[in-house]
């Protein structure tokens, strides 16, 4: 788990949606009316590339087919920043 998740996690004192849905290194933050977590996609598929080695095109596929497409009730909310 990441500093930044733990330390939300601990302010808020609750269990939070959707955090197992991404990895705890592309948090950046939570919704407060929904406890929902915010996943940063570009860090998302950064991480991809380091952990997996993974190239920028075939990180973002997976994030997208895997992460931010799909849909259910705890799903996290997905900031899309990987414009570059």
């Amino acid at each position: 788990m990441s500093e930044l998740l733990q330390a939300i996690k601990d302010s808020l004192g609750e269990d939070l949606k959707g955090e197992k849905y991404g990895d705890a290194e592309a948090v950046i933050g939570v919704d407060h009316h929904t406890s929902k977590v915010i996943f940063s996609v570009a860090k998302q598929i950064q991480f991809l590339m380091d952990r997996d080695g993974m190239d920028h095109d075939e990180a973002k596929e997976y994030v997208y087919h895997n992460y931010v497409g799909a849909r259910g009730k705890d799903e996290p909310i997905w900031l899309e920043d990987d414009f570059l």
